[in-house]
């Protein structure tokens, strides 16, 4: 097949949407043969972030992957910013109109080159870009997959859909959803139950081995004594961060000796979290940030914690309960929909209210204090990734939403695909014999 991946930023840019559409990416191309292309924005950040940092390359070849880079227009996101909240101070509905463009991206190119797409079958991410509108377009005339990764919260009467988003989804040919929570929300905006795949995200489990010793992870980044918790992911007020240093204090002051790192890139909201852990007076020697670091060295960290707390009120799926089940830990995540789908209650991890600290604070005291139950949890986590959410398996249920997409799944369509995949093979066979 020849696949058009859309995605609002790809590699060396870091994210959850990133990784994944990199590591199916590859695996379509070597392990199918399969022909993809990227096609993406010049940003390392989303085109609607008020950061901007420019990727070099426009076109390259990554791993098998053709990855191509248009550049998007920007100088209008001020002005739509302001006239957006000023919309809203005064009531006034725009039908999502600033909301839509400062999303964007804007890109003629960009948008020229998916309408002139010759190739099979289109996957785009995430919800709300301009591009996922393509199902609308007259110029809509290739299988459309729409991965949304919508962020569905607790509140029933909260849609985070633009408008016109929705109608979008309804005319794709398939929705990928990341949980049963975000499928089950959707049928109950009328998208038709077989319409929506779900399928989650992965993590390659092999990689998540560290070479690095208790001793010199803990001199290497200066952590005191006692058990560790953890916890890697962006600086924003929805993870929950300023309840999980509530929790912690709570603890300290009970006299429990541990330390907490908070590991991820550095933002406007980490000056907050700095403030915070200030407040804490003798105990804010236990907090350590740990930001800009390297894959192996997320690694590391993940490997060297005894507990990983992300209490976010915000995800679509949660990758990093999967990185931390990588490395047999166990994992505490707020009770909200899509977290719930993730993480199974008293198995491998907790689920807590997330505005209860002092219910936080008691699961990581549990874990922190009975090492066979932690043992116990982050080992069933481990499994659950190897047979449920290795990347071969996610590769593969992308792969046949696409044909399905395609060919649909009548006998003829089966016996088409039966017959390619044999020639593939053989093609395979003869190249490893020349």
């Amino acid at each position: 097949m020849k696949i058009l991946h859309i995605v609002q930023n790809y590699y060396p840019s870091k994210g959850g949407t990133q990784i994944l559409f990199k590591e199916i990416s590859e695996r379509l191309v070597k392990i199918y043969g399969d022909e993809v292309i990227i096609c993406t924005t010049n940003s390392y950040f989303g085109p609607e972030k008020k950061s901007f940092k420019a990727i070099a390359l426009a076109d390259e070849v990554v791993n098998g992957v053709t990855v191509k880079r248009f550049p998007i227009f920007r100088y209008h996101l001020p002005v739509f910013r302001f006239l957006n909240k000023l919309c809203i101070l005064l009531k006034i509905d725009t039908n999502d109109f600033f909301s839509r463009y400062i999303n964007g991206p804007l890109s003629t190119t960009m948008q020229k080159f998916i309408d002139d797409f010759d190739g099979d079958v289109i996957c785009a991410s995430s919800c709300n870009y301009l591009y996922m509108n393509y199902p609308l377009s007259k110029k809509a005339v290739k299988p459309f997959v729409f991965m949304g990764a919508i962020h569905f919260s607790e509140e029933v009467q909260y849609n985070p859909l633009l408008s016109g988003v929705l109608n979008a989804i309804k005319k794709s040919s398939f929705y990928i959803a990341n949980t049963a929570f975000e499928k089950a929300r959707l049928i109950g905006y009328g998208v038709k139950d077989d319409v929506i795949k779900v399928v989650g995200c992965g993590v390659d489990h092999k990689t998540f081995t560290s070479t690095l010793s208790v001793v010199d992870f803990k001199r290497k980044y200066k952590i005191g004594e006692g058990k560790v918790v953890g916890y890697v992911g962006r600086h924003v007020p929805s993870k929950g961060l300023v309840l999980l240093i509530d929790a912690m204090e709570i603890l300290w002051k009970k006299g429990e000796i541990l330390q907490l790192i908070i590991a991820g890139s550095s933002s406007d909201y980490t000056k907050v979290l700095q403030k915070q852990k200030e407040k804490l007076g003798p105990y804010s020697s236990n907090v350590i940030f740990i930001s800009n670091f390297s894959d192996n060295e997320k690694v590391d960290i993940y490997n060297h914690i005894d507990v990983f707390v992300s209490v976010s009120t915000e995800e679509s799926f949660g990758i990093v309960y999967l990185e931390a089940w990588a490395c047999k830990k166990p994992v505490i995540g707020a009770n909200i929909g899509a977290v719930r789908s993730v993480i199974d209650n008293n198995i491998n991890g907790f689920l807590i209210d997330p505005a209860n600290a002092n219910e936080l604070a008691l699961k990581i005291e549990e874990l922190c204090n009975d090492p066979i139950k932690s043992w116990e949890m982050g080992l069933n986590g481990y499994n659950k990734v190897v047979q449920n959410y290795n990347w071969e398996i996610i590769t593969k249920k992308y792969r046949n939403i696409y044909e399905q997409a395609l060919y649909g799944t009548d006998n003829a369509s089966k016996e088409a695909l039966l017959v390619k995949d044999i020639c593939f093979i053989n093609d395979q066979q003869n190249d490893m014999k020349g």
